[in-house]
C-alpha cells in the first residue's frame, strides 16, 4: 500500500500488472503516484490493461505502448521482439535486439 502513492521508483510486473489491469482504483492510483514506476508488460499483459486484444496490442505495438504510458502515467516497456519503451510524455523508443523470447510469459 506504501509504494502506490509513495515516492519511491516502482516496477511492476507479472501478477501486479493483472491486478491493476483488473481492478480500475489501482488504476487510479498508480496514475497518480508522484514517483517514477515502470511497467514491463508482455503483449498479453499490455492487452488486458488497456482492454483490448492482443492482436491489437501487435498490430501496432508503438500506440498500444504509447497509449499505456499515457493513460497510467508510467514508462512502459512493452516486451518483445523490438521492445518498445514509451515515457508517459509521448517519447516512445524501440530496442531493435533481441528475440520474441523475451515476451514469453514466465521467463523474466
Amino acid at each position: 500500500h506504501r509504494a502506490q502513492g509513495g515516492a519511491a521508483p516502482l516496477v511492476l510486473d507479472a501478477d501486479a500488472l493483472n491486478l491493476i489491469a483488473a481492478n480500475p482504483d489501482l488504476q487510479l492510483q498508480l496514475a497518480q503516484r508522484t514517483g517514477a514506476t515502470a511497467l514491463t508488460p508482455h503483449p498479453l499483459e499490455a492487452a488486458r490493461l488497456l482492454g483490448v486484444t492482443i492482436a491489437v496490442i501487435q498490430g501496432d505495438r508503438m500506440a498500444a505502448a504509447r497509449e499505456l504510458a499515457a493513460r497510467l502515467r508510467c514508462h512502459v516497456v512493452l516486451k518483445g521482439a523490438g521492445s518498445v519503451l514509451a515515457r508517459p510524455d509521448g517519447m516512445v523508443v524501440i530496442n531493435p535486439t533481441g528475440t520474441p523470447g523475451l515476451a514469453t510469459a514466465g521467463t523474466g
